[in-house]
């Protein structure tokens, strides 16, 4: 991130605002996706990182509108009954 052609753990702690990442599990993350281990990461690394979060959001936008979709309409039968005579 800053001309280097690698990010630091604290450059990548910086941009953590920007993946949603919170407290220490940026060191986790970072270490997961670190190949062999390195003080830094580099350009094919965070690559790697930035894809995986693009399939963990797609994967989650599609689990919910899957949810939505299963949802029942309840307020129309709610409505309905309450139309009829008791």
């Amino acid at each position: 991130m800053d001309g280097g052609h690698t990010i630091t753990p604290t450059e990548f702690y910086a941009a953590g605002f920007l993946f949603n990442i919170k407290g220490r599990a940026y060191l986790q993350m970072f270490k997961d996706y670190s190949g062999c281990g390195g003080e830094n990461l580099t350009y094919n690394e965070f690559k790697l990182f930035i894809m995986a979060c693009l399939d963990k959001q797609e994967k989650y936008n599609e689990d919910k509108k899957k949810k939505k979709q299963k949802q029942p309409i309840i307020g129309l039968f709610s409505q309905r009954n309450s139309l009829l005579p008791l």
